[in-house]
């Protein structure tokens, strides 16, 4: 594991329970993880020490992009400081910067993909950032002469998960009302990382 991770499995060790750990990226060029570190006890419950098993972000990439809600790729998933974790268009959560040695994560508000950039930046604008939004917003607006609907939803969890999912479409290709099934799959996605760390705790 990159040594990026390290100081996540001592806030492991330290809070004596599972945590998720940072996004880092594989040793493999395009390859990134996430990593479940549950503390590892001995038969009176103290700590020894901690594991890690990694989840690749690939699966969730190739998720997004098999939903099919418009042309334009609208689906992506953020931290609340702004960072992308996933999105449907494939782009990449790192990316490489000029005079720096490691790859940098990405800001959504510099996303490559012009219908997530707009929605994000109008979430941003909205709501002095995206640390605030906490319920389910169903919201629309205009930029440069077109119409968006956006939807936002947060997920958080005990082990650290806390990020937002968002689906912008622009009216022009707007195939249909986004339902509360297409929610209930994003659920599912996370829902399915978080039940192998509790599985692991």
């Amino acid at each position: 594991m990159p040594a990026c991770t390290l100081g996540t499995k001592k806030l492991s060790q330290r809070t004596n329970k599972a945590i998720w750990t940072s996004i880092y990226p594989g040793f493999t060029p395009g390859t990134v993880f996430i990593a479940a570190s549950p503390p590892i006890r001995d038969r009176n419950g103290k700590v020894l020490g901690v594991s890690a098993v990694d989840f690749s972000l690939l699966g969730l990439q190739q998720y997004l992009d098999r939903i099919k809600l418009s042309k334009t790729k609208p689906i992506f998933a953020i931290e609340r400081s702004g960072f992308l974790v996933a999105s449907s268009s494939q782009e990449s959560p790192f990316r490489k910067m000029p005079g720096k040695p490691q790859l940098q994560r990405l800001n959504v508000l510099d996303s490559q993909t012009p219908v997530i950039r707009t929605a994000a930046k109008y979430l941003y604008e909205l709501f002095g950032g995206f640390g605030d939004i906490k319920q389910r917003q169903q919201l629309k607006f205009s930029r440069d002469w077109e119409e968006y609907f956006v939807e936002v939803l947060g997920f958080s969890d005990v082990y650290g998960l806390n990020c937002l999912i968002a689906i912008a479409v622009p009216k022009s290709d707007f195939r249909g009302e986004i339902n509360r099934n297409t929610r209930l799959q994003f659920y599912f996605v996370w829902w399915r990382c978080c039940d192998h760390s509790r599985e692991m705790a």
